[in-house]
């Protein structure tokens, strides 16, 4: 008797751990439109919920419900995230208007070599996605750049050096791409996020825009030119 409760004990032990090891191996993320997503280990991936995140000027990420409702996600003794706070949603995205995301940041890093020292050069890319939701073509022009303001949490503004994109016309129902460099980057140490203000009328947008990144999004790529 002892000993087939032992074996069942013993089963039921294997199949946690078989069940465990499954959820180690599956992985949430955030998608580049703010979406959470779970990767399985079979290669499949399901969405978790019709949530979606972003990050307020405060560099806070922020769950965005489908019920029109904000949650700003405060760290749980590091490790789960709790929601702290909630109040009604203002749409960042009106209707006819131009829906916008940042996909991502990076700073990039160029060594140079100066005598017996060595000097760092950066620049700092915004890559800026457009969704042309309006009636209403969007055109691209030169003057974008003076309709854009890169920004630290810490109040620092990097001058744009350049904007490219692959067409500067954007038909209503297409999406776009639009890479922005801001000349620098900040210190990692006491800066929270950089974001990207885009003025009222430059993308489609009716109101002025603000999209951030929080610095632990950021990545830093070493290159041999800017």
């Amino acid at each position: 008797m002892r000993r087939g409760l032992l074996l069942r004990v013993s089963a039921m032990a294997v199949m946690t751990s078989l069940v465990a090891a499954q959820a180690i191996s599956d992985e949430i993320v955030i998608s580049d439109d703010g979406r959470q997503i779970q990767l399985n280990s079979d290669g499949s991936w399901v969405q978790v919920s019709r949530d979606r995140y972003a990050t307020n000027a405060d560099g806070e990420r922020v769950r965005l419900g489908p019920d029109g409702r904000w949650r700003v996600l405060v760290q749980d003794q590091g490790q789960n995230q709790a929601d702290a706070s909630s109040s009604a949603l203002t749409p960042m995205i009106a209707a006819g208007e131009s829906a916008l995301y940042l996909a991502k940041v990076e700073i990039l890093k160029r060594r140079i070599k100066r005598a017996k020292s060595v000097h760092a050069q950066t620049n700092t890319v915004y890559h800026l996605q457009i969704r042309n939701d309006s009636n209403e073509v969007i055109e691209l022009g030169d003057d974008l750049a003076a309709s854009l303001t890169a920004r630290s949490s810490s109040g620092r503004v990097y001058t744009i050096e350049s904007v490219s994109y692959d067409d500067d016309v954007i038909e209503p129902g297409e999406q776009a791409g639009v890479r922005v460099v801001a000349a620098g980057s900040p210190k990692w140490f006491g800066v929270k996020f950089l974001s990207l203000e885009i003025a009222a009328g430059a993308l489609g947008n009716a109101q002025k825009r603000v999209l951030s990144k929080n610095m632990n999004d950021i990545k830093k790529v070493s290159v041999d030119k800017l």
